[in-house]
């Protein structure tokens, strides 16, 4: 897969998980199932339980706020269950839920996949709106929504996760420029004033539009020629596709982030309206 259709991972401390490795004398750690934004997620069992629970190292030295965030937005059905966080000497470890099904979609670049209904689309994307609009609320930005970080339950349930480029829109000195490439907002690329919450309702866009038709909006092999694309091209549609899903993901994904949708009028706009 292109290097830019990650978030970077930062690796500037030596990672000292190893298979079967206890974590605060309670979670043993089976095999690592995914990287974050910050960290790799290893798939552990709670010796005490016996279920089985996720669990994302972090780099003391790089990102404490991940788990402060965590936290704080408590819990909600959309937004992955926290149950704690564990410290030693080098790494912080955040004790998560897991969501059975994994990621929602796997976008491939430059390939298809096989794209959700209209039907289900609007089942999976009403339910990440809702969680966004949680954060939101909470004055928190995600800053790396992707189907990646959206995980599904056995129940169908959607899970946000990764909130290692969250921030807090009160964090007048936080520079909202972290994110994935392919799903980055034109003001983020131009580096121009912009709402706070703007860039994370282009993400949903993108998101939308790749649940829709199996594949990004925009791709292209380098960062420059993809920039381009996102900053100037308009967003390619089929002719079958429902008129009021295709209004929709319009205007998420309008350039001026002054005139995109905001999240009160997603939640009601005549695609996610009707059944």
């Amino acid at each position: 897969m292109p290097f830019w259709f990650y978030t970077p991972l930062y690796l500037h401390c030596r990672w000292k998980t190893r298979k079967y490795r206890m974590i605060g004398n309670r979670y043993r750690l089976i095999r690592q199932i995914g990287r974050g934004s910050t960290g790799l997620v290893y798939l552990a069992i709670d010796i005490k339980t016996h279920t089985r629970c996720a669990i994302k190292e972090i780099c003391k030295q790089k990102n404490r706020q991940e788990s402060s965030i965590l936290k704080e937005l408590g819990p909600h059905k959309n937004i992955i269950g926290f149950i704690e966080v564990i410290e030693d000497s080098g790494s912080i470890y955040l004790v998560m839920e897991m969501a059975k099904k994994g990621a929602i979609m796997d976008i491939v670049p430059h390939s298809l996949t096989q794209p959700y209904s209209d039907h289900q689309c609007k089942h999976l994307f009403k339910q990440l709106v809702n969680a966004v609009y949680h954060l939101h609320q909470r004055g928190i930005i995600h800053g790396d929504i992707k189907p990646e970080n959206i995980l599904l339950t056995n129940h169908q349930t959607v899970r946000l996760i990764d909130f290692g480029n969250a921030s807090r829109i009160s964090d007048l000195t936080a520079k909202i420029t972290t994110g994935s490439p392919a799903f980055m907002a034109p003001e983020l690329l131009k580096k121009v004033p912009h709402s706070p919450t703007s860039s994370d309702i282009w993400a949903l866009g993108v998101t939308l539009y790749c649940l829709a038709y199996g594949h990004l909006p925009f791709e292209k092999s380098s960062f420059i020629q993809l920039y381009q694309d996102i900053l100037t091209k308009p967003v390619p549609h089929s002719q079958t596709i429902n008129p009021q899903l295709k209004d929709l993901i319009n205007q998420l994904l309008e350039k001026d982030p002054n005139k995109r949708i905001t999240l009160d009028k997603v939640k009601h706009h005549p695609w996610l309206m009707t059944p």
